[in-house]
């Protein structure tokens, strides 16, 4: 007998299903080619990371995505690989308008700033404690910022820096990049206001948060001021973008307080950011800054005042905040130090040469001042290595 044939194709109806021949894949087939694809698939993704991370060492202007660096109690610094070209535009800026400036006192700032003048209020009297190479290498600071990044004071007293920072940033166009914590509340310092409008008004003692209004938004109107204890009120800020390019510290005038106030503001830093110090020679800042960062290549000087302020670094690498809450200087051998110390040494007079000063002996005496003061944090550290006293971290010992 014949078999039944169905029509239209697709083989025997009734034969059972181990004798029916096979005309498509398999359950397994499928699952084994989709295993094949999706290792395929990650392969790619894997080598395109690669290529993606490669481009962006090449590529200084691409923005990375924020990498955590270290598990610490205090948040760990984030990298913005945008921010890369903020300190270099600020080196080549120093270095035409400042390191060469043939006249230190010249408060010309070749054309790039026509607005109020930096170093004294419209009655003309002097605005206190602004010294003019110290005004220009903040002025430059903000110069350079990108509009990814902002500046941010810890510490601006009556807004003399603040006054030449924000004079920069106007020249860059961008808004409400400027931002101020202080107490304004420091009825100590209220003499140094002698020869101005401000001094002796019973108001000030109380809250100068005016005073340092009529000084630093006379360049910077957008500027914003935060008034209270700077590491409560700098926890709480809201910032306006993901990284601060430029941080100028003038608060911590001990270890205490750098541990207290930098913690929050240290996150957003990014590699290329500008850190400004400025009682960075009167204080530890020295010891935990060269051996914790500067001899790695982390940190970058790129600028001092001689004797005076700020010391102004480069950020090349990331700074694990841990660093700082975890120093001690007996970690290091004597003759670390002696090669730490060796590293700012040398720092002090690649500086000075990059100064084309009119007398070559004013120059040899700053130089010498500003060594004799590290020899003086040397000794500190040597002592607290041999036993015979403790080890301070505060800018009283000088």
């Amino acid at each position: 007998e014949s078999t039944p044939v169905a029509v239209g194709g697709g083989g025997p109806s009734h034969m059972h299903k181990s004798q029916r021949p096979r005309t498509g894949f398999s359950f397994r087939s499928i699952l084994m080619v989709l295993s094949f694809f999706i290792l395929g698939v990650s392969f790619a993704n894997y080598m395109h990371s690669l290529q993606h991370a490669a481009k962006i060492e090449d590529d200084p202007d691409m923005m990375a995505i924020p990498v955590k660096l270290d598990p610490t109690n205090s948040p760990p610094p984030l990298v913005f690989v945008g921010a890369i070209t903020t300190g270099d535009k600020y080196i080549s800026l120093l270095e035409k308008h400042v390191l060469l400036d043939a006249d230190p006192q010249s408060t010309n700032f070749t054309g790039l700033w026509t607005g109020p003048d930096l170093f004294h209020y419209d009655d003309g009297s002097r605005i206190p404690a602004q010294a003019r190479r110290h005004c220009k290498s903040l002025f430059f600071a903000g110069a350079s910022i990108s509009p990814k990044g902002m500046a941010v004071e810890l510490g601006s007293w009556i807004g003399h820096g603040s006054r030449c920072l924000g004079a920069g940033i106007n020249t860059t166009g961008l808004k409400h990049r400027l931002v101020s914590h202080d107490s304004f509340n420091d009825p100590v310092n209220m003499n140094k206001l002698a020869g101005t409008k401000y001094f002796n008004l019973p108001e000030a003692k109380r809250d100068f948060r005016f005073i340092w209004e009529d000084t630093a938004k006379a360049t910077y109107p957008t500027a914003q001021a935060v008034a209270g204890r700077i590491e409560e009120t700098v926890d709480a800020h809201k910032w306006v973008t993901p990284s601060i390019e430029v941080l100028a510290i003038d608060s911590a005038k001990t270890h205490d307080h750098l541990l207290s106030q930098g913690p929050t503001v240290w996150k957003y830093l990014a590699v290329g950011s500008v850190i400004a110090l400025m009682d960075f020679i009167k204080t530890s800042q020295v010891e935990v800054f060269y051996s914790q960062f500067v001899i790695s290549g982390a940190l970058e000087l790129a600028f001092l005042d001689f004797c005076a302020s700020p010391w102004v670094f480069i950020v090349r690498k990331p700074l694990p905040w841990s660093r700082v809450v975890h120093f001690n200087p007996r970690d290091y051998s004597a003759e670390k130090w002696e090669k730490i110390f060796e590293t700012a040494f040398s720092d002090v007079d690649r500086i000075a040469s990059k100064y084309r000063v009119s007398e070559k002996a004013a120059r040899e005496d700053s130089v010498q001042c500003v060594k004799d003061r590290l020899r003086v944090r040397k000794a500190l550290v040597m002592k607290a290595l041999l036993g015979s006293r403790a080890w301070r971290l505060d800018s009283s010992e000088k």
